[in-house]
């Protein structure tokens, strides 16, 4: 099980051009140095706007991670456990790798 937050922090961008298909951190800790978090390669069945999409949805795990935290905790005020918070707890237990009982 990965360590709680132990992910290349964020934010990370998916860089266009030269390095097409890198995604990498840009967190100004982190700068100079930018780290390629992973590389969309090519495949036969890859299409370039599907490539793009799925880049830049994992350019923004960083940020959907904090927002679904947030909005957890803003759920949990209500008082009410409801099918939203359900699937906060799972995405979040999915990202920081723990197992949802």
């Amino acid at each position: 099980m990965a360590a709680k937050d132990s992910f290349t922090p964020g934010p990370w961008a998916y860089e266009v051009g030269s390095t097409r298909g890198h995604i990498k951190s840009v967190a100004p800790e982190l700068l100079p140095s930018t780290p390629t978090i992973c590389k969309l390669l090519d495949c036969a069945r890859s299409v370039a706007h599907q490539r793009e999409a799925n880049s830049r949805l994992i350019a923004a795990a960083p940020e959907l991670l904090e927002a679904c935290k947030q909005a957890q905790i803003c759920l949990a005020d209500s008082g009410e456990y409801s099918v939203t918070e359900k699937m906060l707890d799972a995405a979040i237990a999915k990202a920081e790798g723990k197992v949802m009982p």
